[in-house]
């Protein structure tokens, strides 16, 4: 007699998602392509100078869908170490189908600006 439960035979499936890192004037983009998750599953933290993003997707198995692992647990999961520079305080994210967007502004200190030149 076999005792265990579904949620004990589900496969974990562990994906690291394709991330774009695009540098921009006042700091940088990351977009992730997380395709099937639900922003409510969605978790973004910053840690110790490092940001993670996971969700949590499940895949139900049907004979017209042989490329899914049967009745599995998809995990996205991707961290980045941010440099100094970044201002952590005002880091945002925005989530629409299917793609993370999160914005991780320069600080004030470490943005270019301009040194006026004085006569003397």
């Amino acid at each position: 007699m076999n005792t265990q439960t579904a949620a004990e035979t589900r496969e974990h499936i562990y994906i690291s998602p394709f991330t774009d890192i695009i540098e921009e004037e006042n700091g940088y983009r990351l977009v992730a392509d997380i395709p099937g998750a639900e922003k409510e599953l969605l978790s973004l933290t910053v840690e110790n100078n490092t940001i993670e993003f996971s969700a949590e997707t499940g895949a139900e198995f049907n004979e017209n869908n042989q490329g899914m692992a049967q009745d599995a647990v998809y995990t996205y999961r991707r961290a980045f170490r941010l440099g100094d520079e970044i201002d952590t305080a005002k880091i945002e994210a925005a989530y629409d189908k299917g793609t993370l967007t999160i914005t991780l502004p320069k600080s004030e200190k470490a943005q270019p600006r301009k040194i006026a030149i004085e006569n003397h």
